[in-house]
């Protein structure tokens, strides 16, 4: 999933240059369209490269998965995909611009326009960002022994144990 979010963002930076201009004809500037697939792309590229970088890190050894916080974890993931698959398909497409024309009543300024792309973008981002931490706190690294046992200390039950296990 992480790679797949890293995929899809990847693909709305690389046709950011594409859109340039693609709203035009309704009166946005020129940069508006590729800011709105950057705005989207690199936070979630961010987000999937450090995602990816401590699941490694985590997983090296031996680990430990919880179910519910990798479910609840991965509910945000597959739908940032989708809204990034939706925009690198649509933001250079100027047709995608239409309904911002001033003749329709639901009509937006290009000011509009930045302020409720960059409001979406930001809530989507932390989303995934809230999901990621949820989806990496899912993983726990697991660790020999007792947790709570200095060094030196004898373990009692493990010695009984080992005692029980040798004249069985």
């Amino acid at each position: 999933m992480p790679l797949l979010l890293g995929l899809s963002s990847l693909a709305a930076i690389l046709i950011a240059p594409f859109a340039w201009g693609a709203g035009d004809h309704v009166g946005l500037s020129p940069w508006m369209p590729s800011a709105t697939a950057l705005a989207f792309g690199v936070p979630g590229l961010v987000i999937a490269d450090q995602l990816i970088r401590r699941i490694r890190s985590k997983t090296a050894g031996s680990f430990a998965l919880s179910a519910t916080l990798l479910f609840y974890g991965l509910l945000a993931i597959p739908v940032a995909i989708v809204v990034l698959v939706t925009i690198t398909a649509g933001v250079s497409n100027s047709g995608t611009y239409d309904q911002l024309q001033g003749n329709s009543d639901d009509a937006l300024s290009p000011a509009a326009y930045m302020a409720v792309m960059l409001g979406v973008a930001g809530l989507l981002n932390a989303l995934v960002g809230a999901a990621s931490a949820t989806y990496l706190s899912a993983i726990s690294e697991q660790r020999p022994g007792r947790h709570d046992r200095k060094d030196g200390e004898v373990d009692g039950v493990g010695e009984m144990l080992s005692r029980r296990n040798q004249t069985m």
